[in-house]
């Protein structure tokens, strides 16, 4: 009994062998005989209902994979879509067989598939931009009827950019897909009425933050349309550090031209530097931006420190002419001492009347060697300088120059910095 029982194994081995290949055998003759039954069939240009006037529903998750890039002057988005479609295909049913388990794949030729097009592309070429491998891809049909089909693609659209809030702006975006075929034919709608892709995007961008990532239906003339929306919030730190800043020392560096000695000769030069400085900066500035409304709050800032820039040259100018008439004779207007006695922290009498002491004696010693035509016009001179001279004019209006300007660039820096850090919230 014993060498029986080895035997009853091996042959119950053999047969369970057998069975399992010839299984596998049977198997794959019937999915041949299916693919060649699929090619004699134009199933690709029939819509996959038995009732040609049913309509096809056809369920699209649309998911955001990641974006390429933004180009924010010409408006444009490169962006990688995902589309997970899945319909029923009841003529493909027909033909399937039952005894398969897990779903097939066929190829894409072979059947129907739901086509749909960008509404909102820049370019010519208005479907999703997809590889050659994936052209080839299979289709995935499940035993109840229902097909599935997975596509990766590259969309260019368009998107406006309101750059008003720039560098710190954020940016709405959306990609419509319409369907080729009309309302009465052919139905797209979100999966289970909603978006299965996340909030986010897949991949992360270098420069924008993804987020609030949005799917709907819509109607355009009599076809139905899906629309994918999310919000790109710029990620600032980078062109806050290399614009906002430099831009905030070179205005703070434009109030020490006031500082400077009038006898420097360098006090012009320094302010034209620094104005030239400024429209370089405000021509790269608009390079990067487009030339649409509205302009930027960083532009309108940038435009706002070139007038004062202007101004501080004239007003540069202004006080060297006046620092030059201390070399003439040319008396003091009450204006400019009035102007004098009120700017001025210190009281001039007491340093004006050492003043004349050392000209008197400069007078007593040119008294000595030159005539007294020479004494006279010393004397006119002394008596020019016994009040307010074009020296302390200079200087008292480089004072309150420096302190008016140095209130308006924090007034501006304070309504610039409050107006970029409160933007609303986009919709």
């Amino acid at each position: 009994m014993s060498t029986k029982t080895p035997c009853r194994y091996v042959l119950s081995l053999i047969t369970l062998l057998l069975c399992e290949s010839f299984s596998i055998s049977s198997d794959i003759d019937t999915l041949m005989e299916f693919y060649n039954t699929l090619k004699e069939l134009p199933l690709s240009n029939i819509r996959p209902v038995r009732n040609q006037s049913h309509v096809v529903t056809v369920y699209i998750d649309l998911i955001l994979h990641s974006v390429v890039s933004y180009d924010e002057k010409t408006g444009t988005l490169s962006s990688v879509i995902v589309v997970n479609m899945t319909w029923t295909d009841e003529l493909v049913r027909d033909y399937f067989s039952k005894e398969f388990e897990d779903e097939v794949p066929i190829p894409v030729s072979l059947i129907w598939s739901p086509g749909f097009s960008i509404y909102n592309t820049v370019t010519e070429d208005i479907s999703l931009k997809i590889s050659e491998i994936q052209l080839h891809k299979n289709a995935f049909l499940s035993p109840d009827g229902r097909m599935r089909n997975l596509i990766v693609g590259l969309s260019t659209t368009k998107c406006d950019a309101n750059m008003f809030y720039y560098p710190m702006d954020e940016q709405r975006c959306e990609i419509h897909f319409v369907s080729e075929e009309p309302f009465n034919k052919v139905v797209i709608r979100p999966t289970r009425g909603m978006y299965l892709g996340g909030s986010t995007a897949l991949q992360k961008n270098e420069e924008w933050e993804i987020a609030d990532v949005t799917c709907k239906t819509d109607m355009i003339s009599n076809y139905s349309k899906i629309i994918i929306s999310f919000k790109m919030t710029r990620k600032s730190m980078h062109l806050f550090m290399n614009f906002v800043v430099p831009l905030m020392y070179l205005c703070l560096l434009n109030l020490f031209v006031f500082l400077l000695p009038e006898s420097s000769g360098e006090r012009v030069s320094y302010a034209v530097t620094l104005l030239l400085a400024l429209i370089l900066y405000l021509n790269m500035i608009a390079d990067r931006l487009p030339n649409t409304a509205p302009v930027s709050l960083i532009n309108i800032n940038i435009v706002i420190q070139l007038n004062t820039s202007c101004f501080v040259v004239l007003m540069t100018i202004l006080t060297l002419r006046m620092y030059e008439k201390s070399q003439t004779d040319q008396p003091v207007p009450w204006f400019w001492k009035v102007f004098v006695s009120v700017t001025s922290a210190k009281c001039l009498r007491k340093p004006q009347r050492k003043i004349h002491v050392i000209n008197v004696k400069e007078a007593e010693v040119k008294d000595e060697k030159e005539d007294e035509n020479d004494d006279e016009e010393v004397q006119k001179s002394f008596d020019n300088k016994t009040g307010v001279t074009w020296v302390d004019v200079s200087r008292a209006a480089n004072q309150f120059l420096f302190w008016m300007f140095f209130v308006l660039l924090v007034i501006q820096s304070v309504v610039f910095f409050v107006l970029l850090m409160c933007r609303p919230v986009p919709l």
